[in-house]
């Protein structure tokens, strides 16, 4: 019991002389601070205390959250730009599948004589232009790799084209 009749437990005098002890009072020597400098000195000292223990959880998630995510955001940046690859790749072969399927149309219905007149050849070749519109030219090859008939900007009739394979 204390001088005014209350009865305080053991625990509390013995932590507040671990207080007094960690702010730097000696209670041999309670004169050594008065008492606005013990209570300010206290006033730091909880304030960096609750500062810290706010502080320190706080970081120990972050570093946590940090390693823990790194290495994932590192990979889908990678992988963004695979998809956009495999996105392009896909294109390019469908444009080329459209002009390919094109071409074996003219070799499944037209025969090899008809395909090697360039009058016929040009014509064929106004069509695909009209329905695919990135064909420039068109030429027949025989089966040595001789130009057979060429309409287009390049002068290339009667090349051979036998070494180029």
């Amino acid at each position: 019991m204390d001088s005014n009749g209350i009865t305080v437990p053991d625990s509390i005098p013995k932590t507040l002389k671990l207080l007094d002890r960690l702010n730097g009072f000696s209670a041999a020597d309670p004169t050594s601070f008065s008492g606005k400098e013990k209570y300010q000195r206290l006033q730091r000292n909880i304030t960096l205390l609750m500062f810290c223990s706010a502080m320190i959880p706080l970081l120990l998630v972050e570093l946590l959250f940090y390693f823990q995510y790194e290495s994932p955001v590192r990979h889908s940046e990678h992988s963004g730009i695979d998809v956009e690859a495999d996105r392009v790749r896909q294109d390019y072969e469908l444009f080329l599948q459209k002009r390919l399927s094109g071409l074996r149309s003219l070799a499944a219905f037209y025969e090899f004589e008809q395909l090697s007149d360039s009058v016929f050849l040009a014509e064929r070749l106004r069509i695909l232009k009209e329905e695919f519109k990135s064909f420039e030219d068109l030429g027949v090859l025989d089966h040595r790799g001789l130009m057979r008939s060429y309409t287009g900007p390049y002068s290339l009739e009667e090349r051979d084209f036998s070494k180029s394979f």
